[in-house]
């Protein structure tokens, strides 16, 4: 062999030049195979990924690369956005970078910022075994060159830590209230204002930069006169930016407008009983009744010290309806103060399924699956709405993976359906409430939150009632969930208009879960179950019960008090936010006395 000057080469740089050839293509064979292996184990393992990583992968979020990145200018590119737990990510799927598609505030799809607003980033990763974590969030663009923090950095930078000093030229300032129980004077308090809203100006200007609501709330308020359309309660910055990515799941996922569109309940003419004040004769009770639920209220305040309100009702007539004590800030409790209804909640959200089913939108015993693609439609994991409100998912947890808020909340949950014991186990959870609540709103094309303003607190004329979840989260009055207690005692109709028959609310009570799911040996409602109070003078009375037996309602982690007895047409509501000390002695006592001065 000649080299290119006629010479002839050592015969070594042959054997050396075939080594290294060998060597190369071992090396490209090997790491072709170990790559295949990995991607094979990959592939093994995500099926089979323990509870810790697969709830690592269900929070997974879309955040921006930068810590102030949720605001940004417009006139150019958009920020740089990350998973939040990039090496998990890399670790499964070797790649860390989302390919992000971003959405101006009117849903189009764009590749530049050119104006200020809100913008909706979505993304999705592809699992080594072909399912997809699909995630979206809100960013907003300040005017171009408006950013104060472009100009030096380093003055940025060595003044952060100043409490006098703050992007916005020595604004803004926000007046922060007194707060209680953190072992500072008011007059100490008071005599700092300059500092306090230095400090709080400064903190609300990180929220908009840093917290993934602060481009949700100037979403909100740049657009107005945009979501007048939803009812006042409703007009939120977080239900209209559920809105809005709502719509955009709908655009990602190619899903036209519903077919059949869920409609308000209509009026009717059929007689119903309606709530009303009057006398506890009317009522059914003895003359006295008042004056002595009042008597024990008013000692029960006083030595437990926490705030409540009560509302007692019997065919319709509301014959005591009082608030006790006073607010931890000295203000005094009434009748109209909203107080935490917690798992109440889903009592309301039972109400406001049986409208789907009313309209045959959907069905008790249906695959949420039929209306969420991430969920399977046969087969023992396939999830139904009666799962979902009778805690047989196999789910666990309140408020997880960012609730109703989150709008893939449906995608994070299942993946963890392969590992689910789906209609094997009871276990009280409110997941599945909230995964009910998904699948209302991909039927009806609404949020959730705006479906129950619609749909059942407006129409009933619950004015103060609020909430942040299907399963806990609300606030509401006595009169308000008296209300939701009518409208099951008149079989669906209240205010003049038909929510529901009363065949569908049949449907609804309380039974046997075993008649479904064997292994369940549980009695449980749509929202809710059976509340018989046990009769502590039972070997006197011969009666086992306070009431009847037939009572319905559901428990609150507030400690809050809604139980609605079907034989005797009696509603007993009591708000509150805890139960404070000598609970359990008192409540006994509370229906006691109820009880004993009813007539029958």
């Amino acid at each position: 062999m000649t080299d290119a000057c006629g010479k002839r080469r050592p015969r070594f740089f042959s054997l050396i030049a075939f080594v290294s050839l060998f060597y190369t293509d071992c090396y490209v064979f090997f790491a072709q195979k170990q790559s295949e292996s990995l991607s094979a184990t990959r592939t093994q393992n995500i099926a089979n990924l323990d509870s810790e990583v697969i709830r690592s992968l269900q929070n997974l979020a879309l955040v921006p690369e930068s810590k102030w990145g949720y605001l940004f200018e417009a006139g150019g590119s958009f920020p740089a956005l990350k998973w939040s737990d990039s090496y998990l990510v890399r670790k499964l799927t070797g790649s860390e970078k989302p390919s992000v598609r971003w959405f101006d505030s009117a849903l189009n799809e764009t590749v530049s910022c050119q104006k200020s607003g809100r913008y909706l980033a979505f993304a999705e990763l592809k699992l080594p075994d072909g399912r997809l974590i699909r995630r979206s969030a809100t960013f907003y663009a300040i005017p171009p060159n408006s950013h104060p923090w472009r100009n030096d950095t380093r003055f940025v930078l060595y003044n952060r830590s100043r409490p006098w000093w703050h992007p916005w030229h020595g604004k803004p300032h926000a007046q922060v209230d007194f707060l209680e129980n953190l072992g500072l004077s008011r007059s100490a308090w008071e005599a700092n204002q300059t500092l306090l809203a230095a400090w709080a100006g400064k903190a609300f200007v990180e929220f908009l930069e840093s917290d993934p609501y602060g481009p949700v709330l100037l979403g909100f308020l740049s657009e107005p006169e945009r979501f007048d359309y939803l009812p006042p309660k409703a007009r939120t910055p977080e239900i209209a930016n559920d809105e809005l990515h709502l719509q955009l799941k709908r655009k990602i996922l190619n899903l036209s407008e519903p077919a059949r569109k869920l409609l308000p309940p209509p009026p009717t003419q059929e007689p119903s009983v309606e709530l009303r004040p009057g006398s506890p004769q009317e009522a059914g009770f003895s003359p006295d009744a008042p004056q002595q639920i009042r008597q024990l209220c008013q000692k029960w305040y006083e030595e437990s010290r926490e705030p409540f309100a009560v509302l007692l009702a019997r065919n319709g007539v509301i014959f005591f309806h009082e608030a006790f004590g006073s607010l931890p800030d000295g203000t005094p409790m009434t009748v109209d103060t909203p107080m935490f209804m917690a798992s109440i909640t889903k009592l309301m959200s039972g109400m406001l399924f049986a409208q789907f089913v009313e309209q045959g939108l959907a069905d008790i015993d249906q695959p949420v699956g039929v209306f969420l693609p991430d969920w399977p439609v046969e087969g023992p994991k396939a999830v139904t709405f009666r799962h979902c409100f009778t805690h047989t998912t196999g789910l666990s947890g309140h408020y997880e993976f960012g609730g109703m808020h989150n709008p893939w909340l449906e995608n994070a949950l299942a993946l963890a359906a392969p590992q689910l014991p789906v209609g094997q186990v009871h276990e009280y959870n409110g997941m599945g409430y909230d995964l009910a609540g998904k699948a209302m709103e991909m039927i009806a094309g609404k949020s959730a939150f705006r479906l129950m303003h619609e749909q059942l607190f407006e129409p009933l004329g619950m004015s103060h009632t609020v909430l942040d979840d299907m399963a806990t989260c609300s606030t509401s009055t006595p009169m308000d969930i008296a209300r939701i207690g009518q409208l099951i005692l008149n079989g669906g109709v209240c205010g003049g208009r038909r929510f529901f028959s009363a065949k569908t609310l049949q449907r609804f009570l309380p039974c046997p879960l075993n008649t479904y799911y064997p292994a369940v040996q549980k009695d449980w409602g749509i929202g809710m179950t059976w509340m018989p109070a046990e009769n502590p003078d039972a070997d006197k009375t011969g009666r086992p019960y306070l009431f009847s037996s037939r009572v319905v309602g559901h428990g609150a982690a507030s400690s809050a008090v809604f139980r609605v007895d079907l034989e005797n047409r009696l509603i007993i509501v009591q708000t509150r936010n805890q139960a404070g000390p000598h609970y359990d002695k008192y409540l006994t006592e509370f229906l006691k006395t109820i009880d004993q001065t009813m007539n029958r």
